[in-house]
């Protein structure tokens, strides 16, 4: 499709206002919607037209519809911090499934414009002793209230696609990081900030001691092994997986990571090579929610969509650095 109106819900975001960019960068005009109660007003504007409302307001979603010619829909918003899934389940299953409904229903309202719906590694829980990434086939077995409704999401779109012929693509993301390459966008959360990378580099540029989560998890040194990668090969692969559904793709379900594993002590190492310097470490308890290790095949997002990351461990680090420092 040539140039196209595409809706990015939580646009107000980290992934959602990279993923603006990609589409932006590709040709196209977006119509951002965030009610910033997670979200950034100023990565919002990063967007064509703005529209502030929440996922659940169908007034609002549906006038939106009625205005713009909208050709695709990618629906990033969610609540999306584990731990807080695991204190307030309800407000997450609430929040994050309503919102999802609402968007799908309008989408299927409107002559069923293709939906783009970012799911999450969570879904398959703890995948205990087993080796090697995860692929779509492995057993779904949330353990909290995050990954749960990102699976009752999923089940919701696959169901639709049954009764309606509605079409979607699923995107199970694992570890998104880093930062836009041209500095335009990059992890900038509400409050205080709970995401590993962040926390490190403000650790590394401040001299502050850093907290490792737990050191027991059965991995090679102890910490927590996860799939990053960067945040702008997760928004082409919104851009990759749009283009597949306006082509006439039949509905799919795909992880989105690296492909590869890093421990939180590696990360670290990676910080400090980047910045030059030391983080001062100590190590903690276990966070509720975490799991010993989440990697992704990728084979299959590759197979339908052409899609592999681009950008190694390094260049997640040094643009988060740079978006960091600018900040």
């Amino acid at each position: 499709m040539t140039k196209a109106t595409v809706l990015v819900t939580g646009a107000g975001g980290y992934i959602g206002s990279q993923t603006v960019l990609a589409l932006q960068d590709a040709g196209h005009r977006v119509v951002g919607l965030d009610d910033l109660s997670a979200g950034r007003s100023e990565l919002l504007e990063l967007s064509d037209r703005i529209a502030v409302a929440d996922c659940a307001d169908t007034a609002r979603l549906r006038a939106v519809f009625e205005v713009e010619d909208i050709a695709g829909v990618v629906h990033c918003a969610a609540l999306a911090v584990v731990a807080e899934s695991v204190s307030a389940p309800t407000r997450y299953m609430a929040n994050n499934v309503g919102g999802l409904l609402n968007v799908l229903g309008r989408a299927v309202e409107f002559g069923g414009v293709p939906v783009v719906f970012s799911s999450s590694g969570t879904v398959y829980g703890d995948p205990g002793s087993a080796s090697g990434p995860l692929a779509e086939d492995h057993e779904v077995a949330p353990i909290h209230a995050y990954g749960l409704s990102k699976w009752v999401g999923e089940q919701a779109l696959a169901f639709e696609g049954a009764a309606s012929g509605q079409r979607s693509v699923v995107l199970r993301y694992f570890n998104a990081a880093g930062a836009d390459l041209a500095g335009r966008s990059g992890e900038w959360h509400q409050g205080r900030e709970t995401r590993v990378l962040p926390r490190l580099l403000e650790a590394a540029t401040r001299g502050l001691q850093f907290e490792v989560a737990g050191d027991d998890f059965g991995t090679p040194d102890g910490t927590c092994v996860r799939d990053f990668v960067h945040v702008a090969d997760v928004a082409r692969a919104h851009l990759r997986a749009l283009e597949y559904l306006w082509a006439g793709g039949a509905s799919r379900l795909l992880n989105i990571g690296a492909g590869q594993g890093t421990s939180v002590l590696q990360l670290v190492a990676s910080v400090e090579h980047v910045t030059g310097k030391t983080v001062p470490l100590r190590i903690g308890r276990r966070r509720p929610g975490d799991v010993a290790q989440l990697v992704a095949d990728v084979g299959q997002a590759d197979a339908t969509l052409g899609w592999r990351p681009e950008l190694s461990l390094d260049a997640i680090v040094s643009s988060a650095a740079r978006w960091h420092a600018r900040r």
